[in-house]
């Protein structure tokens, strides 16, 4: 098995993989039935073997059929992603990607809302994180 990188998904293997860590486990015709658009079987069935030989996912045999599961938590994938997007567009500034997400939400930045978000900081801070 090669090493994994949980930061190089396609969009494919990115909705295969949230879809995993969301229902924890599921066969291939699990996996295409919570997709949008799904592919053949034998495409996903594919696309979930490469997704194990990388180390994304882990299989186990039950029956006649493979049950895969992500081979990480939600936090770590969630940690990982975050800490590419960082490194990658924001050159490790969260001031930088916060200042950024804000800008591309502002049409949807009510006074509650921005509120909520200060609650938020306040309570991080509280936390003495």
């Amino acid at each position: 098995m090669r090493k994994s990188d949980h930061t190089a998904l396609s969009k494919r293997e990115r909705e295969i993989m949230n879809i995993l860590i969301e229902h924890s486990e599921a066969d291939v015709a699990e996996v295409i039935s919570h997709m949008r658009n799904p592919s053949s079987y034998s495409s996903i069935r594919k696309i979930l073997s490469i997704m194990y030989e990388k180390g994304l996912l882990v299989r186990k045999k039950e029956g006649k059929k493979h049950v895969f599961s992500p081979a990480i938590s939600r936090e770590k994938a969630e940690n990982t992603a975050i800490s590419h997007l960082l490194r990658t567009y924001y050159d490790d500034s969260l001031e930088s990607a916060v200042n950024a997400l804000l800008r591309f939400h502002k049409k949807d930045l009510s006074r509650e809302y921005l509120d909520r978000l200060k609650g938020i900081i306040d309570n991080f801070n509280d936390e003495g994180a």
